[in-house]
């Protein structure tokens, strides 16, 4: 009976713990292993590890998040940026992205560099649709994809810019710090977005502003569900 009691409490731990995993990378297209749901397998020696393709525990390419992929074969200066001296309050800049930019990680794999990694030896794309090899083999995402933006960011939301104008005045929420670090929060959206660190400033918005890339639970990973414009008002008030 005792045998059986034992058991009984690990299977409800086990299942305690699965129900917790909920907004997990792991049923997410940024699971690159065999075992993921994306378009994408990367296959490093039968591996089902999915940690493994972006961060490594020992020497690492760059310290923070112990980031284990190859550098971007496109230059951070080539890169096309969104702004708009009519509308922009806060400083904008038209071209490149600071070498410690955040957003700089999401784009070494989504303007079309190649998938690997630093340890992955080759990239199978499961439905054939795959870009030329990158300088190292593998294949980049496809240039057909919703995810691939090149280096042309125009025409999306801006990034690495430091947030020197806040506030209701100048419609958008408060640069607020917290125990966590820096966000911008408005009543509609208490918690509020967070703000990072580069060469920019000390707030500077960034892909990871509004996405979080473990979190598949919102579409595109975003932080915020875009119902009601929540995402939006997050930040801007109107």
């Amino acid at each position: 009976m005792k045998n059986v009691t034992i058991l009984i409490l690990i299977t409800l731990s086990i299942l305690s713990a699965a129900v917790s995993w909920g907004g997990s990378i792991l049923p997410s297209k940024h699971n690159l292993s065999r075992s993921g749901p994306g378009p994408y397998k990367v296959d490093f020696m039968g591996t089902e590890m999915v940690c493994v393709f972006c961060h490594t525990p020992h020497n690492a390419m760059q310290d923070i998040p112990l980031w284990n992929r190859y550098p971007s074969a496109v230059a951070g200066s080539s890169y096309m940026l969104y702004s708009s001296s009519a509308t922009m309050k806060n400083i904008s800049h038209r071209s490149g992205f600071t070498s410690d930019s955040i957003s700089s990680m999401c784009l070494n794999c989504h303007d079309g560099s190649p998938l690997g990694g630093s340890s992955a030896l080759w990239i199978q794309p499961v439905d054939g649709n795959s870009n030329v090899a990158g300088p190292n083999g593998e294949p980049g995402i496809a240039n057909t994809r919703n995810s691939y933006f090149s280096t042309n960011l125009r025409n999306h939301h801006p990034v690495n810019f430091d947030v020197t104008v806040s506030g209701a005045a100048n419609g958008l929420g408060d640069v607020v710090t917290t125990t966590s670090g820096t966000v911008m929060k408005t009543d509609t959206v208490p918690n509020g977005l967070p703000l990072f660190r580069s060469a920019r400033g000390n707030n500077t918005l960034e892909c990871s502003s509004c996405h979080f890339v473990h979190n598949p639970d919102n579409q595109a990973f975003l932080r915020l569900t875009t119902s009601g414009n929540m995402l939006c008002l997050a930040c801007h008030i109107y």
